[in-house]
């Protein structure tokens, strides 16, 4: 069994992450710098610059596209419906396979 991380039964987003991964208002590096923050425990990115600094280097290399980001977004805040969630289609993998989520 694994915990609910997208979809109908996630986590609801704080406040605070909402603001920041909606934000248009700031550089790309700069929302993507934010959102680490937010996405980590408190403290960790402060206690941990030179991991978050390699974050940002490699989001420099590779850029995220717009609509993958909206998709991914969308299954955060719970905009996809129970029939559409992800975990609904787990049974149908037959082939070894190694899920990762941050």
């Amino acid at each position: 069994m694994f915990d609910q991380f997208w979809g109908p039964h996630h986590i609801p987003v704080t406040d605070e992450a909402l603001k920041v991964l909606t934000d248009v208002n700031s550089d790309p590096l700069t929302r993507f710098k934010n959102a680490l923050i937010v996405s980590t425990a408190p403290s960790w990115a402060e206690n941990n610059p030179e991991t978050i600094q390699q974050w940002i280097e490699w989001r420099i290399a590779n850029p995220i596209e717009p609509v993958p980001y909206q998709a991914q977004l969308a299954i955060g805040l719970e905009l996809l419906t129970e029939a559409a969630a992800f975990d609904n289609k787990l049974h149908h993998i037959n082939i070894p396979t190694l899920i990762l989520f941050v």
